[in-house]
């Protein structure tokens, strides 16, 4: 097939959509782009959703899970009332981490906007549901990788190759564009010129030389062709 530089005005003016993908093609293989078939999006398992809550309680700066709200309402109330708390720790540059020691500082380890006592709920699966979805859950995880690995590399071709569309379409417009707008002229010319002239193809042509400053490509393309507009 004729490349895009090979084809005359006329041919690139009648060019239909499939004409400039296939011409996008050919110069994508010129230029060595690879040809990647955009990856379907896979259609994955549903995964059911965490079937219990639990109560995550920070007590002196270590979660400890709970089943029930009851429980983590009576073991802080607990813990409050005792009067002599400790966490154990050290100091690594003097003894290392082996010598440990009873520290008051219960605040130690608590993160910014937490309490001694912070509470919060989760949304978790138990043991039975857990070992039924894990499989799943992982499997989705390899399809989804995998997917968007090869979207990846289909999205990297496309974008390397977007200069070529572009240069094409660009090309194809450009001669499209001028010859809808010596159509217009024709059409201008045969309606209203024309009649105005007395059917005089002279002074019609100096009325819209006057309009529209044709130059003789445009004026002699006119004249070709004014008489087919229906």
């Amino acid at each position: 097939m004729k490349k895009l530089e090979e084809l005359t005005e006329l041919e690139i003016k009648d060019l239909s959509y499939d004409d400039i993908e296939l011409l996008i093609k050919l110069r994508k293989a010129e230029e060595g782009v690879k040809f990647i078939t955009r990856p379907i999006e896979p259609d994955l398992p549903t995964v059911e959703d965490p079937d219990m809550i639990v109560y995550s309680c920070k007590i002196l700066g270590d979660n400890i899970v709970f089943g029930d709200m009851k429980d983590v309402t009576e073991a802080v109330t607990l813990l409050q009332k005792i009067t002599k708390k400790y966490k154990l720790d050290y100091n690594y540059s003097k003894t290392g981490s082996d010598k440990k020691f009873a520290s008051t500082n219960l605040d130690k380890g608590i993160c910014s906007g937490e309490t001694l006592y912070d509470i919060k709920s989760q949304r978790v699966y138990s043991v039975d549901l857990y070992n039924k979805v894990a499989d799943i859950i992982s499997d989705n995880d390899k399809l989804n990788k995998q997917y968007e690995k090869e979207l990846k590399e289909y999205n990297s071709s496309v974008d390397d190759a977007k200069w070529i569309a572009t240069e094409i379409k660009d090309k194809v417009y450009e001669v499209q564009k001028k010859y809808q707008q010596l159509a217009d002229y024709c059409y201008y010319f045969k309606r209203d010129y024309l009649p105005l002239a007395g059917d005089d193809e002279t002074i019609a042509m100096n009325f819209i030389i006057k309009a529209y400053g044709l130059n003789i490509e445009q004026q002699e393309y006119i004249l070709a062709n004014y008489k087919e507009v229906k």
